[in-house]
């Protein structure tokens, strides 16, 4: 690529208006060009700093605002009604003693290891 054939798809290279091909040209290009990497860098700072150019209306702006404080937001978290956070407690509370009942239960009953082995053992010698 010549630099009067990058100049005229700075613009576009910019925008991401170039197919992926050309778009590797342009980039390799101004890797190896300074002049040319120095044109693409005062196009992109006029682009991006000039106030004389058409500015957005306030509306556009407002809404632009709105969009990007909704979307650093994230999703909006679920709100827990008064009578739900209770209900979730106790609910996780009954399940926990339903668990703690199930693993006495198995625990203590018939084919479960013997408790105290050490007693067992002292009380029979031999």
């Amino acid at each position: 690529m010549t630099c009067e054939t990058v100049s005229d798809d700075l613009l576009a290279f910019h925008l991401g208006a170039l197919d992926h091909a050309h778009r590797d040209e342009v980039e390799s290009h101004l890797l190896g060009c300074a002049d040319c990497l120095r044109g693409f860098l005062a196009l992109k700072r006029s682009l991006e700093l000039e106030e004389d150019g058409p500015s957005p209306s306030p509306a556009s702006r407002e809404r632009l605002r709105k969009a990007i404080l909704e979307e650093l937001a994230g999703p909006e978290r679920a709100r827990w009604r008064w009578w739900e956070r209770p209900l979730a407690f106790g609910l996780a509370a009954t399940a926990a003693l339903v668990a703690l009942s199930a693993v006495r239960t198995v625990s203590s009953g018939p084919g479960a290891a013997p408790h105290g082995i050490g007693d067992t053992a002292a009380q029979h010698p031999g």
